[in-house]
């Protein structure tokens, strides 16, 4: 749980309004929906309470402190905190918004930038995903286009046609292919590649080389093939 702390004083260095200042803490930003906290101890629930108002001064040199549930403790994602600053009459001197995260640990308002709600959020980052197929030997092997990039196949016998599925447009495709430790096995690519070159028969080598898919379907190289070893 962020620890949320401050000074707040006076233009003259001294709070000699009439009362005692205050700060009050919102919870914005949660929409339609219930805001809950999703990992906060033992306290899992809905939040009943979204604001703390009237924190006052409780520490030597006219500091104010507040414990609240961190802004990525709390579902739906995208909710931050207004901190609103009152004089010693209750009257609003500034109102800012912020955001606490649980894993930062302590939030010195004097230094902390506000949050801007009106900000676009940043891009997500690109998922981490697999896309190559393993394809198990057959005379006739699928490689699936639809739903992979790369293909690999261990050459255990001849492969004398096969075929590639669900060509999208655009899309680069690898090749890998693999002889075992005999080598020697005739690999006939799939009709709609075109211009690859010639398998690698040697006992445990490597062929592979890249197509880019054009609108009629086919596989054309985007440069030459590559053997291992």
């Amino acid at each position: 749980m962020p620890q949320v702390f401050g000074k707040l004083i006076g233009i003259d260095q001294a709070l000699t309004d009439i009362g005692v200042p205050t700060i009050d803490f919102q919870l914005c930003g949660y929409g339609g929906q219930t805001p809950r906290a999703i990992n906060q101890g033992a306290e899992v629930g809905s939040l009943a309470q979204i604001e703390r108002k009237g924190v006052r001064i409780t520490e030597a040199g006219s500091v104010f402190r507040v414990n609240l549930v961190g802004n990525d403790e709390i579902e739906p994602p995208g909710t931050y905190y207004t901190a609103t600053v009152r004089n010693g009459n209750g009257d609003a001197v500034q109102c800012n918004a912020y955001v606490f995260n649980d894993s930062h640990g302590e939030y010195d308002l004097d230094f902390t930038p506000p949050y801007d709600p009106s900000t676009p959020p940043p891009p997500l980052a690109a998922l981490i995903a697999d896309y190559l197929q393993h394809v198990a030997y057959s005379a006739n092997p699928e490689f699936d286009a639809a739903h992979y990039l790369a293909f690999q196949i261990v050459l255990t016998g001849p492969v004398l046609g096969g075929n590639v599925t669900g060509v999208v447009t655009g899309n680069l495709y690898t090749f890998i292919i693999n002889q075992d430790d005999v080598g020697g096995h005739l690999f006939v690519w799939p009709p709609q590649v075109h211009n690859a070159v010639p398998v690698n028969q040697d006992p445990n080598s490597l062929t592979q080389q890249t197509f880019v898919a054009d609108s009629d379907g086919n596989l054309y190289p985007i440069g030459a093939g590559t053997y291992y070893p």
